[in-house]
Formats: structure tokens, C-alpha cells, sequence
């Protein structure tokens, strides 16, 4: 009775963080539900939609595969992602940031990771806008996201600092 307890109410915590964008905040919540809860299927399930949501593509996977209605699909779905991570990754070592920028929006599955990612390779190619763009994309989907928050900040610009904390009161302000 005190496990279902402490289950629901984690579990109903870490669903009003995922409503919100908050998925490091889901997942905090998460993984503080112990294994003997009656409900772990549901939980395993959030779990990985929240993994999938940062770009933890390999971990939501993983998870998600042990579940054998799914094996086949996952194992699939990973490997696929490992061909289009080694493309891109191939494509940076080379220095050439178009055809990266390129394979980047032709797979991407709109993660936190994928919008980071893109906007380091704007930041690259000099484009600040894009690049911007891409980060408070990343930013929406999961509001303290520390890497995304320190990628903006290091953008070049006087007013940047401003822009962001203007940003930050509009997206609290729709809450």
C-alpha cells in the first residue's frame, strides 16, 4: 500500500513535468519509483518517451527493448540510428558543415540533443540566427536543460543575455 503510495505519486509528478517541457524534472521523478511497483510497465514507457525527447536515443531504446513485443522494431531502430550518427559525425571530422547541417535535418526526430546539435553546427557555418533558432527549440522542449542553456548564453552578441531572459519570461508566461 505505501510503494503503490510512493509509485502514484512520483509517477503523477513526473507526468506534470513531461505536460510542462520539464523533462529532466520527469525523469528525476522517474527514477525514484522503485522496481516493485505494480504499474512499471507505464513507467518504463514515460521513461522512454522522455529519453527519446532529450535524444537518448540508445538508452530509450535499450529500455524499450525489453519488452519482447518490440525487440525487432527497437533493435532495428538502432541501428539506424548509430548509420545516421556515424554519417554526421563523419561529416564534422571532414570540416564539411553543409552536407552535416543536410543529413541532420533530413533524419532528425526533433530531440533536445538533434536542436543542440544543429545549432553548434549553425554556430559553425556563422549562422547565429539559425543557430539561435535551433537552441530555444531545444529549449522549449525541456525548459532546464543545462547544455542548452549554456549554449545560448555562449553566443556572440551584446544582447543575447537580454533576449534569452525575455524568452525565459515568455515561455513561464504561457504556463
Amino acid at each position: 500500500m505505501l510503494i503503490d503510495n510512493i509509485c502514484n505519486y512520483y509517477y503523477k509528478e513526473a507526468i506534470n513535468c513531461a505536460k510542462n517541457n520539464d523533462v529532466s524534472h520527469a525523469l528525476y521523478f522517474l527514477r525514484k519509483i522503485p522496481n516493485s511497483c505494480s504499474f512499471n510497465d507505464e513507467v518504463d514507457k514515460l521513461t522512454s518517451l522522455c529519453l527519446f525527447r532529450l535524444g537518448c536515443y540508445s538508452s530509450c531504446l535499450k529500455k524499450a527493448v525489453n519488452n519482447p513485443e518490440y525487440e525487432g522494431i527497437f533493435k532495428q531502430a538502432l541501428k539506424d540510428y548509430e548509420e545516421y550518427f556515424k554519417m554526421l559525425i563523419e561529416k564534422l571530422k571532414n570540416k564539411e558543415y553543409k552536407s552535416a547541417l543536410k543529413i541532420l535535418l533530413q533524419h532528425s526526430k526533433g530531440s533536445v540533443l538533434e536542436y543542440n546539435m544543429l545549432g553548434s553546427i549553425y554556430v559553425l557555418c556563422s549562422d547565429i540566427k539559425n543557430a539561435r533558432l535551433s537552441f530555444y527549440k531545444a529549449l522549449e522542449l525541456d525548459i532546464y536543460n543545462d547544455k542548452t542553456m549554456y549554449l545560448i548564453l555562449s553566443l556572440k552578441g551584446k544582447n543575447e543575455t537580454n533576449f534569452f531572459l525575455q524568452f525565459l519570461k515568455n515561455l513561464f508566461s504561457k504556463r
